[in-house]
């Protein structure tokens, strides 16, 4: 019996057995839980964010996808995941295939900047084949419109504007906002030690599209909330959390883009304001020793300095990155 190929590319929300498809089929790929991606693909974010399914069937069965989210809070900005082929259908072309669609189907929408990650060298010179560049000796990469112009982009999208500065409850509208101020270089080396986030500066970033999960697993656990700022123009350029740590102690910890240093204050600022921090008896931040520009903002809110700590107990996975970092600092607010 001949097989039989078809392409297709269906917006969320999509039909349920296409999605539990391809879920299975990730999950045989990846070897990780894809269910939350899937929930996307039915439309669970339909609110705040437009996800498009790019599939190859053979015989009705995925053999390679990729799916594109773009986000509604700024159409500027789009994602690129679940890049997969079944390894009987490798080296024929399909993911680049698939790419390039998603990629062109991003910028009829009016999309300016379409992130991706990869740790895979033959991966990523396929991807760097349709356009997308390396961005700061990291693992994500950048698809702009005008070839080598991820500079401009990131002139536009941080530029400070005459107009007031916001900060609001992070929700799923940030899924890709969040990620330009994560990946430009910070001198600031831990950016939040809720989430495990260091600067790109000192170490690199493997992947793009798993920020987000990070920020919703915590507000999702009901151990945690975290904030966001936007400037006048409504990029997000700094984020900040507030973890519950032990009975009574909250940790707090949050970064902006260099840009936005003082306006740092204004995180710390929601964050003190919040319910999870409101019903908190003991504050603590932990700060690198070199990170002179936030022990300030944190002393300025009443924090003070406790003791150092070893930062290979932060970071006991990655001994490397502890030694990157250097020594840390406990600070601590008391009687909140």
């Amino acid at each position: 019996m001949a097989t039989s190929f078809e392409s297709i590319c269906v917006e969320a929300p999509c039909d349920v057995g296409l999605v539990d498809r391809v879920v299975r089929f990730w999950e045989s790929i990846f070897e990780i839980p894809m269910a939350e991606v899937g929930a996307n693909l039915k439309g669970k974010e339909n609110s705040a964010n437009d996800n498009w399914l790019f599939v190859l069937l053979e015989d009705d069965e995925p053999v390679g996808t990729c799916h594109l989210t773009i986000s509604k809070l700024d159409r500027r900005l789009g994602g690129l995941g679940e890049v997969a082929v079944a390894p009987s259908c490798r080296g024929q072309g399909i993911a680049g295939h698939l790419c390039a669609e998603a990629r062109d189907r991003f910028y009829r929408k009016g999309g300016r900047a379409l992130f991706l990650g990869t740790v895979m060298p033959s991966s990523a010179r396929v991807y760097q084949r349709l356009g997308w560049r390396q961005q700061f000796d990291s693992n994500v990469y950048l698809w702009t419109p005008e070839a080598d112009s991820s500079t401009r982009f990131y002139d536009d999208y941080f530029a400070r504007r005459p107009g007031p500065m916001t900060v609001r409850a992070g929700t799923a509208e940030d899924r890709l906002a969040i990620i330009p101020p994560i990946l430009f270089p910070n001198d600031c080396p831990l950016l939040d030690v809720n989430l495990g986030l260091v600067s790109t500066r000192f170490a690199a970033r493997n992947s793009c599209m798993g920020l987000y999960p990070r920020y919703e697993s915590l507000s999702r656990s009901g151990g945690g909330q975290w904030l966001v700022l936007q400037n006048a123009s409504g990029s997000v350029v700094g984020a900040a959390t507030a973890r519950l740590v032990g009975e009574k102690t909250v940790r707090v910890d949050g970064f902006t883009h260099p840009d936005y240093a003082v306006d740092f204050d204004l995180l710390l600022d929601g964050l003190l304001e919040s319910p999870i921090v409101a019903e908190a008896q003991t504050l603590e931040a932990v700060v690198a020793e070199a990170d002179g520009l936030k022990q300030d903002r944190f002393h300025r809110h009443g924090f003070e300095t406790v003791r150092s700590i070893d930062s290979e107990a932060v970071f006991p996975a990655a001994p490397e990155l502890a030694e990157t970092i250097g020594p840390l600092l406990l600070l601590r607010k008391t009687g909140c």
